[in-house]
């Protein structure tokens, strides 16, 4: 395997790709098949690279409309988003795109929520109500096993069983463009990027370590399967970063390699959570929200590691 972290070094020096730069894998291979056949038909390739670009600005209009809509009328009041200094597990936390974007969501208690019928059929609803599960946890530290979470669960209910009926099997390329929308693969892409701000530039066998209590306390209160624990999370963790970032460290790979031997966990830890058989489907976005909070929490500091210093 020895996939997991596009070193983080390289992103505290300036170089590599900022992190606005990496867009989810899904659409990045998307991407990737309309410019691979634009190149084999010459004359095609600006049209090919204009339409790509047009469709990714008109999504994310659609989104921002969509959040800006939950707000029912009210003059939007986003939440405050710290400032940590550079290179900081806070200044790379909270500069993540689906963190940042969350931010401009309106809170559990006032969102105005579309009915089922529209978040089942168009994408930016379901994120922008996303959005408000990840400010309501991370910027307004409403606890996901509490109330106002609750609600907005329970509103989201067929949204969440249509997208766990995608859990654990191949999709195709309109599928996968539609499920990256769904809650629980929102908050798995926020989890991906926390997750990899809390490693750091840390070997990844003493983090797992340290967060294994830390999750086993965050997925306490929410009254999930005992089979769920905090090693499971940050072994799912862990190998979600890996499906995207690589990591160098021989100890790394040999943990990687241990944790993952036949390459089956997924870049989303809640669908490996899922497939594992450790977490319902429909369990999914509370799960990750309970874990996205305590990864906030672990990076609301100007430190770059989270492990203590020896």
């Amino acid at each position: 395997m020895g996939k997991a972290s596009k070193r983080k070094s390289d992103r505290r020096t300036g170089s590599g790709p900022s992190r606005t730069e990496i867009e989810p894998k899904v659409r990045q291979e998307q991407v990737r098949r309309r410019l691979t056949a634009a190149l084999s038909q010459p004359g095609q390739l600006g049209d090919t690279l204009r339409q790509v670009a047009g469709q990714a600005a008109a999504a994310q209009a659609a989104t921002d409309d969509a959040v800006t809509g939950l707000w029912g009328g009210m003059t939007p009041v986003p939440a405050e988003v710290p400032q940590w200094e550079d290179g900081s597990l806070g200044d790379f936390f909270f500069t993540e795109p689906v963190i940042a974007t969350a931010a401009a969501a309106p809170p559990a208690t006032v969102a105005v929520l579309p009915p089922s019928e529209r978040m089942l059929a168009y994408g930016s609803a379901r994120e922008a109500v996303a959005s408000v599960l990840i400010r309501a946890v991370v910027f307004d530290g409403l606890p996901a096993a509490g109330p106002a979470i609750g609600v907005l669960i329970e509103h989201l209910a067929p949204v969440i069983e249509w997208e766990a009926g995608h859990f654990g099997r191949p999709v195709s390329d309109a599928e996968a463009d539609e499920i990256v929308t769904g809650p629980a693969f929102v908050t798995g892409s926020a989890l991906v990027e926390a997750a990899r701000a809390v490693i750091a530039e840390d070997r990844i066998a003493p983090v797992v370590t340290f967060l294994e209590p830390l999750l086993d306390a965050a997925l306490a209160p929410l009254g999930l399967p005992a089979e769920l624990t905090g090693a499971a999370a940050a072994r799912a963790l862990a190998c979600a970063v890996a499906h995207a970032y690589t990591f160098t460290d021989p100890g790394d790979t040999a943990l990687l390699n241990q944790l993952d031997p036949d390459g089956s966990t997924s870049e989303n830890a809640l669908e490996t959570l899922v497939t594992d058989k450790l977490l319902a489907p429909r369990d999914a976005p509370l799960a990750g929200l309970a874990l996205l909070a305590a990864l906030a929490g672990l990076c609301r500091t100007n430190a770059v590691s989270v492990l203590p210093e020896a």
